[in-house]
């Protein structure tokens, strides 16, 4: 079977021709960590296990689903991970200063928000932030469309919000919209599916695959939220043409970012804080701030301002942490080649 249709391509190729190790052969992960690891060969799929080096790696670092890796398929081993295209990451659940790997190597992502109670512009804002900073497409995508009570105005909220991002109302249980994703969809291109828990990331998925492989659960009375039923992030090749990662809803979504994803995310801002007197105008105070003289103006929306001033900081806060993570990774690397490097003069007892 050629890996084509997975996704793989000329730069994973080159990146597996530069290590060096003719006895090493492509692989992509099905199923990330924790164990057990499921990936894609030529032959077929596979069940794999983490080589010490990959083990002793920053959790941001590990496998996660659709990684390209080096396989050794005589000892079922990822040997090495292949340089990423595209990484949808946040700040690590729980306040920790370090960040998550979501997915990798996406060419869309279907950002997935449902028209009812899960509905939060604040939200998408965030999501839109991060995907832009992926390197991927983003695609907005508004479940629950044909109940929805406000469907219109709430679609033009979230295209406020948008911009030039592509936003579809659907509904594949009613059948609206329902060939929206796979218009995305095509041979050896990879799609991620992202939202929070119960916006219908599962029923998207039976939808794409033609029969339910994800399950899927009532959602509560009351409030509209789906129960978990995605617990682990997951690759699946999609009839037709193209790849799906599904993955568990996010309660957290903190920004690990650099300015120009924020930039991206909020443009209508950034185009108004580029004329601003001061390069390091907050647009509260300063004498000379374009963005608050364009709300004064009615030409940019308050919130939409406000949310960029919040977003900011929240990304300067990340930044040192960012830093931090950065330079500890580099050591640990570091560290790592060290001991390698006596490893293989002295031997693993030396």
């Amino acid at each position: 079977m050629s890996l084509s249709c997975w996704g793989y391509s000329a730069f994973f190729h080159d990146a597996l021709e530069a290590l060096g190790e003719p006895s090493l052969v492509p692989a992509r992960v099905l199923r990330g960590e924790p164990a057990p690891i499921r990936v894609q060969v030529a032959a077929g799929d596979a069940l794999a296990s983490l080589a010490g080096r990959l083990r002793e790696s920053e959790p941001a670092a590990t496998i996660v689903a659709g990684d390209w890796v080096a396989f050794d398929e005589r000892h079922h081993v990822v040997r090495h991970t292949l340089p990423r295209r595209t990484a949808f990451v946040r700040r690590a659940a729980g306040g920790a200063s370090r960040p998550q790997v979501v997915a990798a190597n996406f060419d869309i992502a279907f950002v997935v928000m449902g028209l009812d109670h899960d509905f939060n512009l604040h939200r998408l804002e965030r999501y839109l932030a991060l995907t832009h900073a992926s390197g991927a497409t983003p695609v907005v995508l508004l479940t629950k469309a044909a109940v929805a009570t406000a469907r219109d105005r709430l679609v033009r909220e979230a295209e406020a919000v948008a911009r030039s991002i592509p936003v579809y109302a659907i509904d594949v249980i009613a059948g609206m919209s329902t060939d929206v994703p796979r218009q995305y969809l095509g041979e050896g291109v990879t799609a991620v599916l992202l939202g929070s828990s119960g916006v219908g990331k599962s029923t998207l998925l039976n939808h794409l695959l033609g029969h339910e492989l994800a399950r899927t659960a009532p959602t509560r009375a009351g409030d509209d939220k789906g129960r978990h039923t995605t617990t682990r992030r997951e690759l699946f090749q999609v009839p037709g043409g193209g790849c799906i990662i599904d993955t568990p809803g996010m309660r957290e979504l903190g920004l690990w970012c650099d300015g120009d994803a924020l930039r991206a995310a909020f443009d209508d801002v950034a185009s108004f804080a580029a004329q601003c007197h001061f390069r390091d105008c907050s647009h509260r105070d300063e004498p000379g701030c374009a963005v608050r003289h364009a709300v004064d103006g009615g030409l940019l929306d308050r919130s939409r301002a406000e949310s960029f001033h919040r977003l900011d900081q929240e990304m300067e806060r990340a930044r040192a942490q960012r830093q931090k993570w950065e330079r500890r990774a580099k050591e640990r690397v570091g560290s790592r080649m060290v001991r390698e490097a006596k490893r293989h003069k002295y031997g693993r007892d030396g």
